[in-house]
């Protein structure tokens, strides 16, 4: 399944990271193609960056599984 994902190479790492749609469209929007639409200049993200920016709309999804 999560090979299927647009733009994932297997073997890859998939980072979810929940975040308001603004923020997604203006960082991280892709288009059909894959390539990127943002708003905002195209950067590289690090974990410590993502968890700084987006780290307040994490969710508990333990409690989801079942």
């Amino acid at each position: 399944m999560i090979d299927k994902i647009k733009g994932v190479k297997k073997n890859g790492i998939v980072k979810v990271v929940f975040m308001p749609r603004r923020d997604y469209l203006k960082y991280f929007a892709k288009d059909d193609d894959g390539a990127y639409i943002g708003t905002e200049p195209q950067k590289q993200w690090t974990e410590e960056e993502l968890e700084e920016r987006f780290g307040q709309h994490r969710k508990d999804l333990r409690s989801r599984q079942g």
